[in-house]
């Protein structure tokens, strides 16, 4: 089953068809607003490493503890008997040292995601949802991209075509498109109507096409050193796109959607 990429459950409308896991990186997260429904969403949630403190900042972890199902990592960022460790222990969060200095923890969390959640259930359809992957140091984002790119590789040679990784930030929401032919859809509510982005990454991509968008692209190639889909727009509520290798979409999220009311009402 080929999952069109979509963000409408964010609204409340949840497919059973679909498994949301979470997973929290060690750096900025998105606003508290977005997380909170990435959270509810979410019947799987991981933290790599020092992603559970950032689920759970002071004071906010004193009133409303966020408890991850694990926390995963090689552990350099979560003190070690801390008062946050025992709490999240109490509630039932398993944590799993992996001391493999080759690997960074987005990728250590990945593998174990597979592995447990994912591998043997064949016929579920699941979308893995990041959050604290973008917005640090440019050397660590294109790290976790290269990790989500493997992951859609990996996906691929497998036949899981119902299964996607999506990288969310306060800004954007990216996600691999791997080789073959998907429908993106916009949900009004959640992303902009500017702001699409189709990026080659690793290597160029040859024969893109698309439909729905104001600068369509017609068996075109993409890559680095020449052409690169920006600030594109959708006219559509569907975009079509057919690509020979993986191609990295990005939509521009609704600043109102991702802050909430409150944040709309203070910029009026």
């Amino acid at each position: 089953m080929l999952l069109p990429r979509s963000n409408a459950f964010l609204l409340g409308t949840k497919s059973s068809k679909v498994k949301h896991i979470l997973l929290a990186l060690n750096w900025v997260l998105p606003s508290e607003n977005l997380l909170s429904k990435l959270w509810k969403n979410a019947t799987i949630k991981v933290a790599a490493d020092g992603g559970s403190t950032r689920l759970n900042p002071f004071p906010k972890r004193v009133w409303k503890l966020r408890t991850p199902d694990i926390v995963v990592g090689d552990m350099d960022s979560v003190v070690s008997g801390s008062q946050l460790e025992k709490r999240l222990k109490k509630k039932g969060t398993e944590f799993v040292e992996d001391p493999n200095q080759d690997t960074n923890d987005m990728q250590k969390a990945v593998d174990l995601i597979f592995e447990r959640f994912i591998k043997d259930q064949p016929d579920q359809a699941f979308e893995i949802d990041v959050v604290g992957a973008f917005g640090g140091r440019i050397d660590q984002e294109m790290c976790n991209l290269s990790v989500a790119l493997r992951f859609e590789n990996k996906m691929a040679k497998l036949g899981r075509s119902n299964v996607q990784m999506k990288l969310w930030s306060d800004h954007a929401c990216a996600t691999f498109l791997g080789p073959g032919e998907h429908e993106v859809l916009r949900t009004p509510e959640i992303e902009q109507r500017k702001g699409v982005g189709l990026i080659p990454f690793g290597c160029a991509c040859e024969g893109i096409t698309t439909r729905g968008l104001k600068w369509d692209l017609h068996e075109d190639k993409l890559c680095c050193e020449g052409l690169v889909s920006s600030s594109n727009e959708f006219v559509a509520h569907r975009v079509d796109v057919k690509t020979s290798n993986p191609l990295l979409w990005t939509w521009t999220l609704d600043p109102g959607f991702v802050h909430g009311k409150q944040w709309a009402c203070s910029i009026m």
